[in-house]
């Protein structure tokens, strides 16, 4: 066999490898199960937004308050736009710009949201999204592209304490609250997690002004470059 051959042997193997991995995680959130998922950053947990179940399992061994809102993921701006309000001059621009990104932006939820998501999550008055950075080829990138709905997402730890970040301590927390650890989650480069902060939260407050509610893994001086509303008409 030749070594161009077996090449595209491996990676047909790496494929499908993938693709099953994709497929048991889909099922594993179809059965309502709380998941541990890639983020670009650290490592989070996620569930099916629809499934009561289990976000109040989420909610309760994080001993997390039922006010504290989620943040979203999604994989393209539209995917968070179909779920916002229509957004002040200039911000589709920058977001277009900006993700993928470590950065999350809260903004005025849609009605779409209140049709699709459980009373809990529809009585948001706003809802945060993200578009996720990952190497190319991420499994989790294309769980987002395959699940019908923005994917919630939270720290691993129970409310106040640090959030864990080592892999031990993660897949340790994952079997004492029967939550689905992904294989290979923390193999391969794709989902090395050398940024070991959570991405920066921002809130827009209309055409060109916004407010950090979280820094996270950037400084503020970075935040304001990196949305850089001066370069929108």
């Amino acid at each position: 066999m030749s070594e161009h051959a077996s090449h595209d042997l491996g990676s047909q193997d790496a494929l499908r490898c993938a693709d099953g991995v994709v497929a048991q995680f889909l099922a594993q959130l179809d059965q309502g199960r709380i998941c541990l998922h890639s983020a670009g950053t650290i490592c989070g947990l996620t569930f099916d937004p629809r499934n009561d179940g289990a976000w109040r399992r989420l909610y309760g061994l994080k001993k997390r308050s039922n006010s504290k809102k989620l943040l979203f993921l999604v994989h393209c701006v539209e995917k968070a736009m179909a779920y916002w309000q229509p957004l002040p001059a200039g911000w589709e621009e920058v977001l277009r710009r900006l993700w993928p990104a470590h950065i999350s932006v809260v903004w005025q939820s849609d009605l779409h949201a209140m049709r699709e998501f459980p009373e809990h999550v529809c009585a948001w008055t706003s809802m945060g999204f993200r578009v996720p950075y990952y190497e190319s080829g991420s499994w989790f990138e294309e769980v987002l592209r395959k699940f019908p709905y923005p994917l919630p997402t939270t720290s691993v730890n129970v409310g106040g304490t640090q959030h864990l970040v080592l892999e031990e301590e993660m897949k340790s927390f994952a079997q004492k609250h029967n939550i689905y650890c992904p294989p290979g989650l923390f193999s391969g480069k794709q989902e090395a997690h050398e940024i070991n902060e959570p991405s920066a939260v921002v809130r827009i407050l209309e055409s060109k002004r916004y407010k950090v509610l979280r820094s996270g893994c950037y400084s503020r001086g970075e935040i304001d470059a990196l949305l850089a509303l001066e370069q929108t008409s």
